[in-house]
């Protein structure tokens, strides 16, 4: 018997802000790699969009089903179409999840809880709209008969439940080191981290971006689009503010290493820490791993995504785009611990 209308609820969700954030920064991208004066900037900018766009804007499909007992997740982007299925009576509340930048701003994303205390949320990225995302809260605690555990408010801020879920621990030549994963859109995002060195300066972000032209290495980037690009690049892939002091009054570290400039870009707050970082020892390594793993718009399946590396106060983060196999994380691995050793780690 087809299943009568009251038993079942379907939401849908567009990511308009996304696109429209996505659509500004490929025009930017487009236009300045057309102008041929700030190439580094017009990929930069090309890569944002694209992620945005493309990557992170996925339409959002919640069809909950009382007569199967199952609540389904789609995120469906132009590259993918992600599934998920959890049992309605492992589902204990629908709530608001809130994190909280330094400046006192907040962002929210809506999260199953589970029995076992485990958060899913329906995005691992954050976005503003409290109003919007609580309406659609309610909606589906109405429709389950559930209750709100917990009421975070939008002025007062409560703490945040992080994306990433433990999934694997090692040690590596005695760097004990922690591997994370977490859902953006519709792509796995994978979190290599160790503390065993600290960059108790401040912090060193190294970008990885398309190998491109010999203008890379001379074309100049303005100032506050150099910011702005790399503010974004933090928050896409979910770097604490504690992981980056400091960061509105950082600058890319010059001169720029010519071995590395194709490659790579630098942001610091602590140029004199930075440049004592930047050794041989880290420079090959970094150049290895993007002339086999060159990145680009596009991945194909079972690629290596953008590569960024984080040296921050509580220790070495390595975040690739995309779902690894075991090899590749024992890849990844390899890389972060030689990192960490070339810094006497």
């Amino acid at each position: 018997m087809p299943s009568e209308p009251s038993n079942r609820l379907q939401i849908r969700s567009y990511p308009i802000v996304l696109w429209i954030i996505g659509g500004i920064f490929i025009a930017i991208g487009l236009y300045l790699l057309g102008a041929q004066e700030s190439i580094w900037a017009g990929a930069i900018c090309l890569i944002i969009g694209l992620l945005l766009a493309l990557v992170l804007g996925s339409i959002t499909t919640i069809l909950v089903d009382k007569d199967t007992g199952i609540f389904t997740l789609r995120n469906r982007s132009i590259f993918r179409n992600m599934v998920k299925e959890y049992f309605i009576n492992e589902i204990t509340s629908i709530e608001i999840e809130q994190n909280r930048s330094d400046d006192g701003g907040a962002t929210y994303r809506v999260a199953i809880i589970t029995k076992n205390g485990e958060s899913i949320p329906f995005h691992s990225y954050y976005t503003s709209g409290y109003r919007g995302k609580e309406r659609q809260a309610q909606k589906l605690r109405d429709f389950l008969g559930l209750t709100r555990a917990m009421t975070p408010d939008p002025a007062l801020g409560t703490p945040t439940i992080s994306a990433l879920q433990p999934a694997q621990e090692g040690t590596t030549s005695d760097v004990h080191w922690r591997l994370e994963r977490s859902t953006t859109g519709t792509t796995e995002t994978t979190h290599w981290f160790s503390d065993a060195f600290q960059f108790s300066a401040g912090f060193l972000l190294i970008v990885q971006i398309p190998k491109a032209s010999k203008l890379f290495s001379s074309a100049k980037v303005p100032g506050v689009v150099s910011r702005f690009l790399y503010e974004q690049i933090v928050k896409i892939y979910g770097f604490s503010p504690e992981a980056t002091p400091g960061l509105e009054n950082a600058t890319p570290l010059e001169p720029a290493d010519p071995r590395l400039e194709p490659f790579f870009s630098t942001l610091t707050n602590d140029p004199h820490s930075a440049r004592q970082a930047m050794n041989p020892w880290v420079i090959l390594p970094l150049v290895g791993w993007a002339e086999a793993h060159p990145i680009k718009a596009v991945q194909d399946s079972g690629n290596y995504g953008q590569l960024v590396v984080l040296f921050s106060p509580q220790g070495t983060h390595l975040v690739c785009l995309g779902a690894l196999s075991e090899e590749q994380v024992k890849e990844l691995t390899s890389l972060g611990v030689e990192l960490i050793k070339a810094q006497g780690g």
